[in-house]
């Protein structure tokens, strides 16, 4: 009895520890190591998911864009979407003001709903829709420093999801001035290759397929085990007490 309830406060306190997922970028250079050898974490906690993006050696210097798969339906590509009213807009449709479109194609079993454009300065949740992309309210800009950027989703904010998927890239939505062209790079969160040989930058019309995604799924939190722990303990020591 007292073996199986060790196991079971090193269970739970092992499960509370993956409340924290950190994914690693694909390696790509393509914007001089913006995210391709960084990382994202994204921990759920209180009805919020907080995310923590570590930039490669080049620091996050344009706009990262992460597309989520977190409701039934959603967008297999990019290509249907037409937004270019802002920069934000651009970042997630791909389209220029005067230019063509750079598509991303998504992974099977990855259909995206919603997407976040990210700056070092602000965050924007847009549901993604063939028209107007929905301004959706719900993230929260943290902070940068250094190299580290954060920032927070509300779950209730795209769709209340148990667990979601997403991938990211990096872009930029102004090149040339004006919004005129969007530069898409080759760097991202999720397995991705390119349309130009060599897995170079699609740039301003070339396309990026992803072949994986990455997940986060709920898990219990840290509070769970301080209510658990101390539970355990305590039959743990009932059980030594009766057998004494």
């Amino acid at each position: 009895m007292i073996k199986k309830l060790a196991l079971a406060l090193l269970s739970v306190t092992a499960t509370a520890a993956l409340n924290a997922q950190t994914f690693p970028g694909n390696g790509a250079n393509g914007f001089g190591d913006q995210i391709g050898s960084g990382s994202i974490k994204a921990q759920i906690s209180g009805g919020n998911v907080n995310f923590t993006i570590t930039a490669g050696a080049g620091g996050l210097g344009n706009d990262l864009v992460l597309y989520f798969d977190s409701t039934a339906g959603g967008f297999a590509n990019t290509s249907t979407l037409t937004d270019s009213a802002d920069g934000g807009r651009r970042a997630v449709s791909g389209v220029g003001v005067t230019a063509g479109q750079t598509v991303v194609n998504f992974a099977p079993g990855f259909t995206a709903d919603y997407a976040v454009d990210l700056t070092n300065s602000f965050a924007n949740l847009f549901q993604l829709n063939t028209g107007s992309l929905i301004f959706t309210p719900g993230a929260t800009f943290g902070s940068t420093v250094g190299n580290v950027t954060t920032f927070s989703l509300s779950l209730a904010s795209f769709g209340n999801p148990a667990s979601f998927k997403f991938v990211g890239n990096i872009l930029n939505p102004n090149d040339g001035g004006n919004g005129n062209n969007v530069f898409r790079s080759n760097e991202t969160f999720g397995t991705s290759t390119t349309s130009v040989a060599g897995n170079a930058n699609p740039g301003n019309t070339g396309s990026l397929t992803f072949s994986t995604f990455d997940t986060v799924a709920a898990v219990p939190e840290p509070a769970t085990v301080l209510l658990l722990g101390p539970a355990l303990l305590g039959g743990m020591f009932f059980v030594r007490r009766r057998r004494a």
